[in-house]
């Protein structure tokens, strides 16, 4: 679609045009003529940009069909409209090759009257042009006007889709990367599953890689061959990176050149929008990551202060509340290989998006959350009014943490998470849990990458601890006589399979792959090393809790 253009069949029905004979190509004749000009000799191809109708009387290829044909071949590449060719002294009539050639490639060859100049067939086709800039001009100043005026009455982007939806007569969406839908505006009533179709279409493009082949700030034409209708979609970029993108959809009435050029001014002054909202928006977070740590740091913060800001922030510190710690796994280490990241730019480029989904999802997900970015971790100070339920909040931070594999694959989180409590001072308390969680989920992998301080039962009492030199001592004495016997690792491994599986022998045997007689000679080995039975109460727990600790020291 050509800002600047009228069609080859719509110059057809101009005169002197109207005695113009098409002879082939007759496909091409819905092409956009933006300019005509004259061709004599064949060096002027290379000068063509695409949407010219070139006018010539043979002289260029001088009766050679096979140049005749390179000709057409060259000009319908650069994307040429059409040929034209008045027959005459250079030229009795157009060579059947080359009327066969423009049929081919689909391109318009037209044969003119002998007994006119080339000047009255391209006066009416720039007048039309013209005009037609006239009018679109015109139109983009009206546009102009009327989507400042949405800007500035302050209702921010409700207002500008609203403004757009009246001007170009048809249904306008906003969307986030993640497809949805930030800011909509229709003519009309539209059902739910209409909204919801322009989603799922969005995420199959982006499944398909489509959205990454738009211009950036222009609209990119998306025909429905199936529905009979085309889409606009112009994307907003902000810092190098697509934040949004502003769709029209042809469902009301059909997309004109004006339509276009709306959707693409509208586009800038959502980017605005955008922008403004963003600087917002990381004020607030400036704000609330200050707030938390103060909470963190300051033992002696006045309570009113804190009451007022959580107010301000619209975060209400009178219901339960507990923290979840995002981390990074071995952060500094992956930065360093190279293969992984090209730049420091790019480190800091993925590092900020992933802060940036977990702030908006944890937002999304749990409602009223204050957040704090520190290092690579993200600490969120979560509130809730229901019931504390653990597999519900595993599940949504499942969620997040499968959008941030998609974000860099090769990154992986753990997330610790501590204890509900409620009063300010308490904020503290369950910010250590989430850090101990988070440290014996990475030594113990069995617990997954989202850990609950509850999970780790007595662990919590030794994860945190500085001095491991007591574990060692009390490990060594309990374990040191089995390490010994055990070359080969099995003694060892069965006895932590066998507690794992609640001392269940045929289950233990069946996780280790070997007969249930092998796993009883083993347990009988064990207890003969330690001299122990394994069904005492006291060396049970004593080896149980060697098994663990053994990830601590």
């Amino acid at each position: 679609m050509n800002h600047m253009s009228l069609s080859l069949v719509e110059a057809m029905e101009m005169y002197p045009l109207t005695l113009a004979k098409l002879v082939a190509g007759a496909a091409g004749i819905q092409k956009k003529i933006s300019f005509a000009n004259i061709m004599e000799v064949p060096e002027v191809v290379n000068w063509m940009k695409g949407g010219e109708i070139l006018f010539s009387s043979g002289y260029a290829f001088h009766g050679d069909t096979d140049l005749g044909c390179q000709i057409i071949k060259d000009l319908a590449a650069r994307g040429v409209v059409a040929f034209a060719i008045k027959p005459g002294k250079h030229l009795e009539k157009i060579p059947q090759e080359m009327i066969d050639c423009a049929e081919k490639l689909q391109f318009p060859l037209l044969q003119l009257p002998e007994n006119l100049p080339y000047m009255d067939y391209i006066l009416p086709i720039f007048e039309r042009v013209i005009n037609k800039q006239l009018t679109l001009l015109k139109n983009i100043d009206n546009v102009h006007i009327s989507l400042l005026k949405a800007m500035l009455d302050g209702k921010g982007m409700e207002s500008l889709c609203s403004t757009i939806s009246v001007l170009t007569k048809n249904p306008i969406f906003v969307l986030a990367i993640d497809g949805t839908i930030m800011s909509s505006s229709v003519l009309g009533n539209f059902s739910q599953s209409y909204f919801n179709s322009m989603t799922v279409l969005f995420k199959k493009l982006s499944e398909q890689g489509e959205l990454e082949k738009f211009i950036p700030h222009r609209g990119n034409e998306l025909r429905l061959t199936e529905q009979g209708k085309l889409l606009l979609y112009v994307p907003l970029y902000i810092e190098e990176a697509v934040c949004a993108y502003v769709v029209i959809d042809e469902y009301q009435k059909k997309i004109e050149e004006t339509d276009r050029v709306t959707l693409e001014h509208a586009g800038m002054l959502v980017t605005l929008e955008l922008l403004k909202e963003k600087a917002v928006w990381q004020k607030e977070q400036q704000i609330s990551g200050e707030l938390l740590e103060e909470l963190l740091n300051n033992d002696k913060i006045s309570e009113e202060m804190v009451k007022r800001r959580s107010e301000y922030l619209r975060f209400n510190l009178s219901l339960p509340f507990y923290i979840a710690v995002f981390d990074i796994d071995d952060f500094a280490e992956k930065v360093g290989a190279k293969e992984l990241f090209k730049s420091e730019k790019q480190v800091q480029k993925v590092k900020r998006e992933m802060q940036e989904t977990i702030r908006r999802d944890v937002n999304s997900y749990f409602g009223e959350a204050i957040l704090l970015n520190k290092s690579d971790k993200v600490i969120a100070l979560i509130s809730f009014s229901k019931i504390f339920i653990k597999e519900d909040i595993r599940k949504r931070i499942d969620f997040i943490l499968k959008k941030l594999h998609k974000i860099s694959p090769n990154l992986t989180f753990t997330v610790g998470i501590g204890k509900s409590y409620e009063g300010v001072k308490n904020v503290v308390k369950t910010y250590q849990e989430a850090i101990l969680a988070l440290n014996c989920g990475r030594r113990l992998e069995k617990l997954g990458n989202i850990v609950f301080v509850e999970d780790i039962g007595i662990l919590r009492y030794f994860g945190d601890l500085k001095d491991v030199g007591v574990l060692k001592e009390y490990y060594t004495e309990v374990m040191q006589a089995l390490m010994s016997n055990d070359t080969e690792g099995d003694l060892v491994k069965t006895l932590e399979c066998y507690y794992n599986c609640k001392e269940n022998v045929r289950l233990t045997a069946e996780k280790l792959y070997v007969h249930k007689n092998s796993v009883i000679y083993r347990l009988k080995k064990i207890e003969k090393i330690l001299d122990i039975r394994l069904d005492d109460y006291e060396a049970g727990f004593n080896l149980q809790l060697c098994l663990k600790l053994k990830n601590f020291i």
